[in-house]
């Protein structure tokens, strides 16, 4: 591995990434709460060939999600719900 680290190989290249998540979950503990969403992650790296020992990066992120919960008691029932984007 500090080899492949130490490379002249990875010098000077531009590396892409990527990552996405989702999620759908649901609890009953009482309550009862469900959770589903998404956050996707793009970006680039890249290590300098005049500079080996700075790596520099740039990414970008987004992501949506929704819960919803219910609480039932005697005395009725408390509902609530949330839509999360944090681009809006």
């Amino acid at each position: 591995m500090a080899q492949a680290l130490d490379s002249d190989k990875l010098k000077g290249k531009i590396y892409l990434f990527s990552a996405l998540s989702a999620t759908d979950s649901q609890y009953d503990a009482g309550s009862h709460v469900d959770l589903y969403g998404y956050a996707a992650l793009v970006g680039a790296s890249i290590s300098p060939a005049a500079l080996p020992s700075l790596n520099c990066g740039l990414f970008a992120e987004s992501g949506w999600g929704h819960y919803g919960s219910l609480s039932e008691f005697e005395e009725g029932a408390v509902c609530g719900s949330r839509m999360l984007n944090p681009l809006l």
